[in-house]
């Protein structure tokens, strides 16, 4: 009996051992997870925390620092706030945090300070070819227009900008050179020509094609039809559609950087009369689709009637929006102040209101700003006094030379930024 209760006693003592011994090891095991739960913390925030230091590392350093890198900055910034405070003390223990804070006051001395670039060349064609150098470094395609008028130019402002090309000018019978040194420069491949053999012979385009460039036209019989066909390939489904005056430039003009940026194609229409054949079909098409939801006729009725604006707007299904000013400034100006939320640079780009040419390039490299585009003659009207004092831009580019856009008007545009 005295054996078995020793044994039983033994048991008992071992039990108790084991249940110590499994308790002190589950402790440990706990102890075990939480550490490494740090340690997965710990990596976590070291990844995220990184990943905002690689961003501020990558921005230039404070002496550096000017408008283009607003975005940068500001994003540098955004992704910094959305840290943990842990995360966060990873960065501010380092220099790097004390880049951030350079760079912030560099930029917003930057920022204060008003920046004028005037694109200019010796005609028309070099002015084209100087603003194409200013927004592009390279580009796969080109688009060629007739230098001498603007018809299908204006119309093709949206699909340059949709293809990421710059407009360029040509004359009617023979390349220009300048303009083919820029093709060359931009290490483009691919020239789409707006408008028919009437405006840029065949001879221009074997011209290109001669430099193993491949060509594309993109024509109809008029300038009606020339519009709507490269209405086709700007949008297939596009939600806006702007109507312009088809026998004026001014309008189109004004509104050219908003189509752009809208990714809305510009169609030419009359003051009164029938709409134009392939114009209409392209509204009943698009009609079909039910894609549009916004339509808008730029000018008065002095140029679009009211019984024209009706006739499209029932072959689109869709009232369109008319935004007119006493004269073709006034005009320009609403144009900027109804689409204000497209344009969301500091940045304007003024051209002269009282001829074309410089204005059909300067419609794609504004639109690449996110800038109105200001028609101007030798004075400025109150209207534009009132828009330009609310924008409050502090970058401006002006197209053409002081024989277009005066020294003094740009003194004066200017001089309304804070």
């Amino acid at each position: 009996m005295v054996e078995i209760l020793e044994e039983a006693q033994a048991v008992a003592d071992n039990e108790k051992a084991t249940v110590d011994e499994v308790a002190e090891q589950t402790e440990l095991l706990e102890e075990m997870i939480e550490h490494f739960d740090e340690a997965k913390k710990l990596v976590r925030d070291f990844e995220i925390s990184n990943n905002v230091a690689i961003m501020i590392n990558e921005l230039p350093e404070p002496d550096d620092v000017d408008k283009p890198d607003k975005q940068a900055i500001e994003a540098a910034r955004t992704a910094f706030e959305a840290l943990t405070d842990d995360q966060k003390k990873m960065i501010t223990q380092s220099d790097l945090y004390q880049k951030l804070i350079d760079d912030e006051k560099a930029l917003a001395d930057a920022l204060k300070r008003i920046d004028t670039t005037r694109l200019a060349g010796a005609n028309r064609f070099a002015t084209a070819v100087e603003i194409s150098k200013a927004g592009f470094e390279e580009a796969d395609t080109a688009v060629l227009a007739y230098g001498l008028n603007y018809a299908d130019a204006l119309a093709g402002v949206p699909l340059a900008n949709k293809l990421g090309a710059p407009i360029l000018l040509t004359d009617k019978d023979k390349l220009n050179a300048d303009t083919l040194a820029e093709i060359k420069r931009l290490g483009a491949k691919n020239v789409i020509i707006l408008g028919g053999e009437g405006v840029i012979s065949a001879d221009v385009e074997k011209a290109l094609q001669a430099e193993e460039l491949s060509t594309e036209r993109i024509a109809g019989k008029t300038r009606f039809s020339t519009a709507a066909a490269i209405a086709e390939r700007v949008n297939e489904n596009p939600t806006d559609v702007i109507f312009v005056y088809g026998l004026g430039y001014a309008d189109a003009v004004s509104v050219s950087s908003v189509a752009a940026l809208k990714n809305a194609p510009i169609i030419y229409l009359t003051t009164d009369g029938e709409l134009n054949a392939d114009t209409a079909a392209y509204l009943a098409k698009l009609k079909e689709a039910g894609s549009v939801k916004n339509a808008y006729v730029i000018g008065g009725t002095g140029v679009i009637s009211d019984d024209m604006l009706k006739k499209a707007g029932d072959a689109l299904g869709v009232t369109p929006t008319r935004v007119a000013g006493k004269d073709r400034y006034e005009t320009g100006a609403l144009v900027n102040k109804t689409f204000a939320d497209v344009f969301t640079s500091d940045t304007v780009c003024v051209a002269t209101g009282l001829d074309f040419p410089d204005a059909l390039a300067g419609g794609v490299f504004a639109a690449q700003q996110k800038a109105p585009l200001l028609l101007a003659n030798d004075t400025l009207k109150d209207v534009h006094k009132t828009y330009l004092t609310e924008k409050n831009a502090h970058t401006f580019y002006v197209f053409g030379g002081t024989g277009a856009v005066p020294d003094k008007l740009v003194t004066e545009i200017t001089a309304l930024s804070k």
